[in-house]
């Protein structure tokens, strides 16, 4: 009876678990697995005192698990553990990136696919560069873009750059017979309403969450981002 009362706080204790746990996290990785919901929810939050400690080796984990795990429950977990460690390390804030123009996707020569200008805005980082409505995109600081997608991962990839961040953007104008560099400071990108009714007023609190909404989207580019850069490294 003795033992067992002494023994009491070990086993039950979450606290003692957690500091049992926190040199091997294999045990936490294990468990996320588990069919139990609150077993996973136990590991995810044991994982993530963990990651504060070692923020190195546990962000080589998770990745790893990420990319190779055959559980989509364990892989969807991992990625938002290496989300909130990547964001809390890295990102640093300040606005997302603007370039201040609309566009439309097509295929372009050689293969893949560009963005295409429809509208450049006045007093923009693409006007005061001079692009111009008709130019081709085939590329952001060497980046091209070989399957459908482009407008979307070129929109993804200027939102998860700071504002007065410069990207060099290779432009095909027409009639040109060959692309040249353009070396472009991004602005700081105002919210959507903003950036297609420039002189519409909006109520405060609509503007307070359409900012917060921006700041979540950027977090997500930022990561993405991150991501794909890891992604390509280990497949190096």
């Amino acid at each position: 009876m003795l033992l067992a009362v002494l023994s009491c706080p070990v086993l039950c204790c979450p606290q003692a678990l957690g500091e049992a746990a926190a040199g091997d996290p294999k045990g936490w990785l294990k468990e996320l697995e588990s069919p139990e919901f609150a077993v996973r929810e136990r590991a995810a939050a044991g994982l993530a005192e963990w990651a504060k400690e070692r923020p190195e080796e546990s962000r080589e984990l998770f990745l790893g698990h990420f990319l190779s795990h055959e559980d989509p429950e364990v892989r969807m977990r991992c990625r938002g553990l290496l989300r909130d460690l990547v964001l809390a390390s890295e990102y640093r804030g300040g606005g997302s990136g603007f370039v201040g123009i609309m566009m439309a996707e097509l295929p372009i020569l050689g293969g893949g696919f560009g963005v295409r200008i429809s509208m450049v805005q006045p007093e923009t980082p693409a006007a005061k560069v001079g692009l111009r409505v008709g130019d081709v995109i085939e590329s952001l600081d060497g980046r091209r873009w070989k399957a459908p997608g482009a407008m979307d991962r070129f929109r993804a990839e200027v939102m998860s750059r700071q504002p007065g961040e410069k990207v060099v953007l290779s432009i095909r104008r027409p009639g040109g017979k060959q692309a040249f560099d353009v070396e472009l400071e991004l602005g700081e990108r105002p919210p959507e309403p903003e950036i297609i009714w420039p002189q519409l007023r909006i109520d405060p609190e609509i503007q307070r969450r359409q900012r917060e909404q921006m700041k979540r989207q950027q977090e997500e580019a930022f990561f993405e981002r991150w991501l794909e850069q890891q992604i390509e490294r280990h497949q190096k």
